[in-house]
């Protein structure tokens, strides 16, 4: 599947990865699911690890009406939300560009798009430099 999640609940850390080309009803099936799951909060961080991306579904207007919706149920913690984006590639870029753009306008969202795993884990406040050391990190400490 192009979406997949994994929260971190000690951390209060979400971590989604996407792979290949990422389809507007995949992610919406994988948001539905993790709203459900019981380790759900809607005020944790995310990392959303776009490395994989190869493509995305161009529907503009199906996009924005998507985001809508989430930023009824995630953008109304009370306190800034912490979206840390890893965009390396051309692909990558581009999806975080247009993710980015639909957050801009919610105050309770910080959004940064980073090229660099460092700085993303940096920003979000884990230790780790790499994503495959926090996944380590998290086995580690279960």
């Amino acid at each position: 599947m192009p979406v997949s999640y994994t929260i971190f609940p000690n951390r209060d850390l979400v971590v989604v990865h996407y792979e290949g080309f990422v389809g507007l009803d995949e992610t919406m099936v994988s948001i539905d699911t993790y709203a459900r799951d019981p380790d759900f909060r809607p005020d944790q961080k995310f990392l959303f690890d776009l490395s994989r991306v190869t493509g995305h579904e161009t529907d503009f207007l199906r996009f924005f009406q998507m985001q809508g919706q989430l930023v009824e149920v995630y953008g109304q913690t009370g306190h800034d939300q912490l979206f840390g984006l890893y965009a390396p590639t051309g692909p990558a870029k581009a999806m975080a560009n247009l993710g980015y753009q639909s957050w801009e306008s919610v105050p309770a969202i910080v959004m940064l798009i980073h090229h660099d795993e460092a700085e993303v884990l940096r920003f979000l406040g884990q230790p780790e430099t790499r994503i495959a050391d926090l996944f380590a990190s998290i086995e580690a400490e279960r």
